[in-house]
């Protein structure tokens, strides 16, 4: 199976989005997602350093960026 390689926009470029075909409902799934996803913040994290979860979750981030990194080698992040 080859790969996709997908461009992604550097900063301070601006993002195309010409060729994003999005109606109605994929606003509407969007912001639904955002707006549950800011009411587990609020209820199941709750503020910073008070959060039973803060440590694991920190870890998992970690090792997630680390195997991002090794995966691309060569990029400058």
């Amino acid at each position: 199976m080859a790969k996709k390689r997908i461009q992604i926009a550097h900063p301070g470029e601006k993002a195309n989005f010409e060729r994003a075909k999005c109606d109605k409902y994929d606003y509407m799934i969007a912001a639904s997602c955002g707006v549950l996803a800011g009411l587990v913040d609020v209820f199941f994290v709750g503020a910073s350093g008070q959060s039973v979860l803060q440590g694991t979750v920190d870890k998992g981030a970690d090792e997630l960026v680390k195997m991002i990194c090794t995966q691309n080698p060569g990029h400058i992040y």
